[in-house]
């Protein structure tokens, strides 16, 4: 008989690391955390990459994670592990959930925009309000701010900059 793979015996182990929450149906993943909640886990030992939690979950209990889609939680809770609570989606779903939950911005304590650490934004707030009260072509707006028309528009729409309040 062969020994188990290192994915074989996390599956296998699985149940206890987490814990279930009464309340809310939520399984609290018991092992590590990221900084912004995420259970996490190395499979085969130090040198391996972390993986998410509730990705494995999902692989584990639901189905394989198709390219280019990720897992979301519907529980609004980065450390459940609750296959239940997790579903498929692109990252523009999960953008919009987090504008919906209003845990964007101010409620996350986390920078906005230009002043966030990895930020690639053009624009900032200020910018973004006067592109958002210019009666101006967008083409002209574009040229204005150094940035493609379609910038513009998404700025102006909300679909960007989401967070900017006029």
């Amino acid at each position: 008989m062969r020994a188990p793979t290192p994915i074989e015996k996390v599956r296998a182990d699985w149940h206890q690391n987490y814990i279930p929450e009464p309340n809310s149906g939520c399984y609290l993943w018991l092992r590590y955390l990221s900084n912004y909640g995420y259970g996490q886990m190395r499979i085969g030992g130090r040198k391996e990459k972390l993986i998410l939690a509730h990705r494995l979950a999902y692989q584990f209990f639901v189905a394989d994670i198709p390219d280019k889609l990720i897992v979301r939680h519907a529980c609004d809770n980065p450390s459940c592990v609750n296959p239940d609570h997790l579903l498929l989606g692109t990252q523009q779903d999960n953008v919009d959930d987090m504008i919906r939950r209003k845990r964007y911005g101010e409620h996350r304590n986390l920078p906005k925009g230009a002043d966030h650490p990895r930020s690639n934004a053009k624009l900032s707030d200020d910018d973004v309000r006067a592109i958002r009260k210019s009666n101006e072509p967008q083409q002209m707006l574009a040229e204005k701010y150094g940035i493609d028309q379609a910038a513009i528009s998404r700025a102006k729409t909300g679909k960007s900059y989401a967070y900017v309040r006029d």
